[in-house]
């Protein structure tokens, strides 16, 4: 029996979902990389470092949105939603059995 989380309105989400490109575990290794990218982003910019260095050290480390990109085989804009909370941003209210 697999079961799938629900969101508030009883409908699949997440890696459950039929249209669904990653799994959770992927969408959270994604998560990660953006905060490391934040990190890397608010130190270097506290130091005075230019907005071109710093985009040559993300691409460089492939923490650009496009490193990420490539990394899972999605678009870039899929990478940009994950991290404006507009993709996978909900957590589960339940589950239920996969049919």
């Amino acid at each position: 029996m697999k079961l799938v989380a629900i969101n508030e309105n009883g409908m699949r989400m997440g890696e459950g979902h039929g249209r669904a490109k990653l799994s959770d575990e992927d969408v959270e290794l994604i998560q990660s990389l953006l905060e490391c990218r934040d990190m890397l982003i608010d130190e270097y910019t506290k130091v005075g470092l230019t907005w071109g260095f710093i985009r040559n050290v993300l691409a460089e480390k492939q923490l650009s949105y496009r490193g990420i990109a490539v990394k899972f085989e999605i678009s870039k804009s899929h990478v940009r939603h994950i991290a404006n909370g507009t993709v996978r941003a909900r957590a589960a209210v339940g589950w239920k059995r996969a049919v």
